[in-house]
């Protein structure tokens, strides 16, 4: 996919067999900075029902954490779940 962010990351190892839009989303949180799912967008180069989709993936796996804004409830944030640091220390 052109345009697609880095999927060589240490977060993309807890999802080995994944699509690479989800690696994408994964590599892009890895920092822990909560982004918008239009910063997701811009950043990981993905098409938005594809970035909705991935998103939907994590979230259920439990990867990935979201809350609405509270100054501007049309936004969500969205970042790498709590712990995940140690389990993709654990995974190298």
């Amino acid at each position: 996919m052109e345009g697609l962010h880095d999927t060589q990351c240490e977060a993309a190892k807890l999802v080995p067999d994944a699509p690479e839009s989800v690696k994408a989303v994964l590599c892009a949180l890895e920092d822990h900075s909560p982004r918008t799912n239009k910063a997701l967008q811009e950043e990981t180069g993905l098409p938005r029902r594809t970035l909705y989709t991935a998103l939907r993936r994590l979230r259920e796996d439990g990867l990935v954490r979201e809350q609405v804004s509270l100054r501007d409830t049309r936004q969500t944030y969205f970042w790498l779940a709590e712990g995940e640091g140690e389990a993709m220390a654990a995974a190298s």
